[in-house]
């Protein structure tokens, strides 16, 4: 969250600076994410008045503005706008400023033959507000040539902070914030309460919570006579340095309010659902029904959802955003104000049903104290009487939540059985007061602990003590020699092959890339999965609704990514999929998987990934790799004809090939790639063998070529096991090195180079040409025509 150094501050009373504050806090439980000032973002703008006005001479949209900046300065401004005069003091970015709207940097530059000499901007280029039609009219008071930053009183630090669930009960807030801020300095934030009365017999508003489960409180205002207009310039600031944009003064409260306390607010438009007096009803959505939001999304509600409605029709989807029929607008007089508790997990699954995500989302979700919505709504009331003009009219509240303080015990002795050392009695109490726990003694080593409404992480002794350290510091925790030796941990080998595999595909020329463990309907349609894979019972969206029974889908997504920016390049990712068992139950396995794209060398992909793939398998498990073509394709991944089984030493351990095209084509890939697949488990159990060093050999080896003609539709594997049985053992190694199909004459040529050698002495040509005679009439027996010189 993002907090306002100032009104932590203002609230807290704290004298450290904001560097000193941040470190302090991060000490204590919440890491700092970024700070920010404020004054950096509005550098080199400045308070300007325009001392005369004139028409552009070449343009009859644009006026040419003459501006005092201070010091007897004058420049000349070219503007758009119409709403200024003479004697307007006005904001002026000069050259070199960067508009924190847009980040656009503002220029000294020609408009229509006249030289501008820097911008007079608007409320929403500043992001300061949503007005956007005219230039910025500033107080009376700002004096030219004064900084921006001085006349708006914009000097603040924005204080990003990391707030963990557990503490978002509390502190996604300023004034949770500066309770913990306190207490770091030990001292006790004292809450300043407010007076809260409903109506006891109201007569325009009428709410009815038809589930009290996803809403335990729901507390409405009507509110007459309010004014539509700008927040007063500290509470956007406030708001700005929260991280929002300043809208209008309703709004702008509601947010307020939320950012002082917690609890999120909402304001309906009265006008829009009040016939013959007003009618709220918290409920589930019907089937069919439909809401426009704010920002003029439709979405199909679901008979899960929880919404605001009235007599007719759904208002607003609870704890996450307000519909657009009933938003306020510049022609609002009268509203509802909502101050409510809603069940965090409906707020969730609905957000997720819905895939929304906003601030009142964020904390209704982690969970809120229903306390906290009656003192919004105090807090609100006294900021739309004093900022909008509004009078109060009623306020209901239906309240169905539990009220009980949570009580628990704290054994003093266990403070020091658990942390190491000894804390006083005194400190104990002072810290957990601070915190607004209240302790009462029991026993001499006994203290009864209330726990505060705001505190809803808290449910055990052991929690009492990690708050006792936090705040007295994990520093002072002494070291303590351990009790016991400390064993070294066995060696996980399957880890350890997992490196190795890993470093070898990278050796190789492949890029790592790693993907969510899920995938959509789409994915299972294009790749014909369908059937084999689990769905997920509550997904985080529509692409990630099922467990994976193959990685390629998402190589594919990343080669469609990819090759927007490069021409060629090799991918590869060891992952898990999850297949079905007979007994229909889930079964993990590691596959490695690995693409190959070239856009301007399509065509020799598959040898290029085989001869990389034949690398990996000698390196990893010292054996040679066997190709050999496929029968049947169990998916739709594979083309049918340019596929091959991976083997060695007899084992199965994947496939590799072309990619259908139309699998390609579903996946926006225009060229043809190449994939694998290799079981993980089959190829660590290969792996295991073990290495059996010889030495050099003393006498020089020989090498030959053989060319051989066959049919297109022979496997190069036939020939190379002919050429290895009629060799003999003096053939060390026989290395296919070239491949031309001639598609007329439905033949392919295959070139090997051979390399002979033996261990007690060196072969001579006229061994060599036996060796070759021998190999020549075996592949001859095969039906090939073997090339001679």
């Amino acid at each position: 969250m993002n907090y306002s150094y100032k009104w932590l501050k203002d609230i807290s009373k704290t004298e450290k600076t904001p560097e000193d504050l941040t470190k302090m806090i991060g000490l204590k439980g919440f890491e700092l994410e970024r700070s920010e000032s404020l004054a950096e973002r509005f550098k080199n703008f400045v308070v300007g008045e325009i001392i005369s006005l004139e028409k552009h001479p070449n343009a009859d949209k644009l006026q040419l503005a003459r501006v005092d900046i201070g010091e007897g300065k004058i420049i000349e401004i070219v503007c758009g706008a119409w709403n200024i005069k003479k004697g307007d003091k006005v904001p002026v970015a000069l050259p070199g400023s960067i508009l924190p709207q847009n980040k656009l940097v503002v220029e000294k530059k020609e408009v229509r033959g006249v030289v501008s000499n820097g911008m007079l901007c608007a409320e929403d280029e500043l992001g300061l507000g949503k007005d956007y039609e005219g230039i910025m009219i500033l107080n009376t008071d700002s004096k030219p040539g004064q900084t921006l930053v001085e006349a708006l009183d914009l000097a603040d630090t924005m204080i990003e902070l990391d707030v963990l669930p557990n503490r978002a009960h509390d502190c996604l807030s300023h004034e949770g914030m500066a309770r913990e801020i306190r207490a770091m300095e030990d001292r006790k934030l004292e809450q300043k309460e407010r007076e809260f009365k409903q109506t006891s017999n109201p007569e325009l508003l009428n709410i009815r919570t038809e589930d009290e489960e996803g809403c335990p409180r729901y507390i409405g205002a009507v509110l007459k006579n309010v004014k539509i207009k700008p927040s007063p310039i500290w509470i956007r600031n406030r708001l700005i340095a929260g991280g929002m944009e300043p809208i209008n003064n309703i709004v702008d409260i509601t947010n307020y309010v939320m950012l002082e306390i917690g609890n999120p607010l909402h304001a309906f438009d009265c006008s829009r659902i009040e016939k013959n007096g007003v009618s709220i009803i918290v409920r589930k959505a019907r089937k069919g029904e439909r809401l426009e939001l704010l920002d003029e999304t439709n979405i199909d509600l679901d008979a899960k959802d929880i919404v605001i409605a009235d007599e007719d029709k759904a208002l607003a989807l609870a704890g996450i955003k307000g519909g657009k029929y009933s938003g306020i607008s510049d022609k609002t007089t009268d509203i509802i104000l909502e101050a409510a508790n809603f069940n965090r997990f409906h707020v969730r699954k609905s957000r997720q049903r819905h895939a929304l995500s906003t601030e009142s989302q964020t904390r209704f979700e982690k969970g809120l104290s229903p306390i906290l919505a009656q003192r919004a709504m105090a807090r609100a009331v006294e900021l739309l009487k004093e900022h909008a003009g509004a009078d109060l009219v009623e306020i209901v509240d239906i309240d169905a939540s539990k009220k009980e303080k949570q009580s628990l015990k704290l054994h003093l002795r266990s403070v020091k059985d658990l942390l190491g050392y000894e804390v006083s009695r005194e400190e104990i109490t002072a810290t957990l007061s601070n915190l607004g726990f209240e302790t009462n003694k029991t026993e001499n080593d006994k203290l009864e602990v209330l726990v505060p409404y705001w505190r809803l992480d808290i449910e055990g002794q052991e929690d009492l003590i990690e708050e006792v350290s936090r705040i007295v510091g994990y520093e002072k925790i002494p070291e303590t020699a351990l009790v016991a030796p400390v064993e070294i941990a066995p060696v996980n080998l399957k880890r350890e092959f997992e490196w190795k595999l890993r470093n070898c595909m990278i050796s190789l020329g492949f890029d790592e890339v790693t993907n969510y463990s899920f995938y959509g309907q789409d994915d299972i349609d294009i790749c014909g999965l369908r059937d084999k894979c689990f769905q997920i019972e509550n997904p985080l969206s529509h692409e990630l609704s099922s467990t994976r029974v193959s990685l390629v889908p998402g190589i594919l997504k990343n080669v469609s990514h990819n090759k927007k920016h490069y021409s060629s390049f090799s991918l590869f990712e060891l992952g898990r999929i999850f297949h079905r068992k007979p007994d229909n139950e889930p079964k993990e396995f590691n596959v490695l998987t690995g693409a190959v794209y070239d856009e301007k060398n399509s065509e020799d992909l598959f040898y290029d990934i085989k001869g990389r793939l034949e690398e990996l398998l000698k390196r990893i498990t010292g054996s040679e790799a066997r190709f050999e073509s496929m029968d049947e394709i169990n998916n739709n991944i594979y083309h049918l004809t340019r596929t091959a089984k991976i083997t060695a030493n007899k084992k199965n351990l994947g496939f590799a090939g072309e990619v259908n095209p139309q699998v390609l084509k579903n996946y926006g890939i225009k060229k043809q790639t190449v994939v694998f697949e290799i079981n993980f488990e089959t190829l660590y159990k290969l792996s295991r063998f073990e290495k059996i060093y010889k030495p050099l050999r003393k006498y020089p080896e020989v090498l030959r070529d053989i060319s051989m003609f066959v049919d297109y539709k022979t496997e190069a594997e036939i020939s190379t096991s002919t050429i290895k049985r009629a060799a003999g053992d003096e053939l060390i190694k026989a290395k296919l090195f070239d491949v031309y199909i001639d598609k007329d004459k439905k033949r392919k040529s295959l070139a090997y180079h051979l390399v002979f050698g033996k261990d007690d002495g060196t072969l001579t040509s006229d061994e060599i040409d036996k060796r070759i005679e021998a190999i020549t009439a075996e592949l001859e027996k095969t039906g090939a025509e073997v090339r001679k010189k």
